[in-house]
């Protein structure tokens, strides 16, 4: 057997090549095609990733980058008046709700959507205990 790297002659029991050190691998064949395995494909085909349209990606990528801005605007305006941080909340839900629809767990905007639906929900939250602290400070004066 010869070296893979150097050319020179070696042993088939040598571990590395005494002229150039290359290591004596084996090449391994590829396993064998399991038609039921979800993480492997047939040789010559590879996993499709990203097989929407684009205008569907387009729409659920505005939606998602939409709805997390106003999902964090729902957590800072919820300081300031409480009905804004519920109407923002409210907005950044649907908005998130919309994309996740329209895409799927192979894009950014899915998982960004998601942090929208969270932080919506998180500034009706705080709202909704702005407005009540802000009702119960008036009765108390």
């Amino acid at each position: 057997m010869n070296c893979p790297r150097c050319g020179n002659p070696m042993s088939d029991s040598a571990t590395y090549c005494p002229v150039c050190g290359a290591a004596n691998a084996p090449s391994a064949a590829p396993p064998a095609y399991n038609p039921g395995s979800q993480y492997q494909y047939p040789v010559g085909q590879t996993a499709t990733v990203g097989s929407l349209p684009p205008a569907v990606v387009a729409e659920g990528d505005s939606n998602g980058t939409v709805s997390l801005t106003l999902g964090i605007l729902s957590i800072v305006l919820c300081w300031a008046t409480g009905v804004l941080g519920v109407i923002f909340g409210i907005l950044a839900i649907v908005k998130g709700r919309k994309a996740r629809t329209l895409l799927n767990d192979q894009y950014y905007s899915y998982y960004s959507s998601l942090a929208s639906i969270i932080t919506g929900a998180i500034g009706i939250f705080f709202s909704f205990i702005f407005v009540i602290v802000y009702l119960a400070a008036i009765a108390a004066s």
